[in-house]
């Protein structure tokens, strides 16, 4: 399941890491099962909005998320006005480590947290929702 490798490309300095195979989608809820948070880091050099899959896989597991995104992205503004985790926008390992440690602490103390998870995921991802923006949309245009 892991692969150790160490790589020298011509002139470059060696760089060290580890390679993971993709895990089945049939064993994700097990392992969110044994969960308490999910993490979603973007790039800070993107320029658009970006929602990623494994956030929605979160939300739907009921797994409060500790982001770390690029600045703009509406992604901050739905973790923050959904209570759903803390986010950061300013790519400094500082902020996040403060931020961390108030979800651990939210997380101890809000037992509404892993709900309102599985809610916006219901409310806003959901095939009925998508099945309703696009009717909407046609209406619309």
């Amino acid at each position: 399941m892991v692969e150790l490798f160490a790589r020298a490309p011509d002139g470059l300095v060696p760089t060290q890491g580890c390679r993971l195979t993709p895990i089945p989608l049939d064993e994700i809820p097990g392992l969110y099962a044994q969960c308490h948070a999910g993490v979603v880091a973007l790039d800070p050099r993107h320029k658009t909005h970006n929602i990623p899959g494994k956030f929605l896989s979160y939300m739907q597991a009921g797994l409060p998320v500790l982001a770390s995104i690029n600045p703009g992205n509406d992604l901050a503004d739905v973790i923050n006005h959904e209570r759903v985790g803390k986010v950061s926008t300013d790519a400094s390992v500082d902020t996040l480590r403060v931020l961390a440690e108030q979800l651990v602490n939210e997380m101890k103390t809000d037992v509404e947290i892993q709900a309102r998870c599985k809610s916006l995921s219901a409310r806003l991802f959901s095939p009925e929702a998508a099945v309703k923006q696009v009717v909407q949309a046609l209406a619309a245009g």
